[in-house]
């Protein structure tokens, strides 16, 4: 469902692209931007802290903090300037020059990217499940192919193949074994 949201606001900057209506360029950019720069870091090592073991609590909760933290740095600056996000079409996929937040006078631009993904991958690289494992090593694969390929429009790449991943989540997920409730009689 998220991944929809995310899609669907990028359907939205590429229409306001399109339509040259920067308003909804910027407020679907900013809609795309909250939940691949604030909500993913945070979420996903928060989801690995609920269901990890004692010691991986102590590392999935860190890194929930951070990926809020270091998430919102990025993104406020981007919220609250009139000229931020800039979305523009670089050779044909959507770039969000997110480069141009305050944070990266203090921080360079690679070093985020690279905890971005140790963020998002390591409450799966760190699972104790082969097939999480797996998604992890499929995450990380997925980011280094984007970023060396798709570099100028990164973080729309990214989610794409992202999209796609979550099909794998599908799979995982229907293959639990269903949870049964047993009713309680008064």
């Amino acid at each position: 469902m998220l991944y929809r949201a995310l899609t669907f606001s990028e359907g939205w900057v590429w229409l306001g692209l399109r339509w040259d209506n920067t308003a909804l360029v910027r407020v679907s950019a900013l809609v795309f931007l909250f939940f691949a720069i604030v909500f993913w870091p945070f979420w996903i090592p928060l989801c690995a802290f609920v269901t990890g073991n004692r010691k991986q609590k102590i590392l999935f909760g860190f890194l929930s903090t951070l990926g809020l933290v270091v998430g919102c740095g990025v993104y406020i600056p981007l919220l609250i300037s009139d000229e931020m996000p800039v979305a523009d079409v670089l050779n044909h996929a959507v770039h969000y020059d997110i480069a141009r937040s305050i944070i990266f006078q203090f921080i360079p631009v690679i070093l985020w990217e690279g905890a971005y993904i140790v963020i998002i991958a390591s409450p799966l690289l760190f699972t104790d499940n082969m097939k999480l494992i797996y998604l992890g090593i499929a995450i990380v694969l997925s980011a280094a192919i984007s970023y060396l390929i798709f570099w100028f429009a990164f973080a729309s790449i990214w989610c794409f193949f992202a999209a796609l991943l979550s099909l794998y989540l599908c799979v995982f997920f229907s293959s639990l074994p269903a949870l049964t409730f047993k009713q309680e009689t008064i």
